[in-house]
């Protein structure tokens, strides 16, 4: 059985530059949960403040959020 982990910050946080604070938060929250097999956790960044308001990330922010996750998980959890 796979998950769908979704992760994002508000539009709140983003203004105030918090949102790798908030993908770590949330990130550091599933580890706690001692996933057995990260292989089976699809991590999905779609901040909160794009939800239901006509607004999307941009190109060069998702690519931004998705290179901290990765980072994250490869520093945090391993490469594999």
């Amino acid at each position: 059985m796979g998950i769908l982990y979704c992760l994002g910050e508000t539009k709140e946080d983003r203004e105030n530059e918090r949102n790798e604070e908030v993908l770590s938060e949330q990130l550091e929250a599933l580890k706690a949960a001692n996933i057995s097999n990260w292989a089976n956790i699809v991590l999905v960044y779609e901040p909160l403040w794009a939800l239901n308001t006509g607004t999307i990330a941009s190109a060069d922010q998702t690519q931004e959020a998705a290179e901290f996750i990765r980072g994250w998980v490869r520093d945090h959890v391993g490469a594999e």
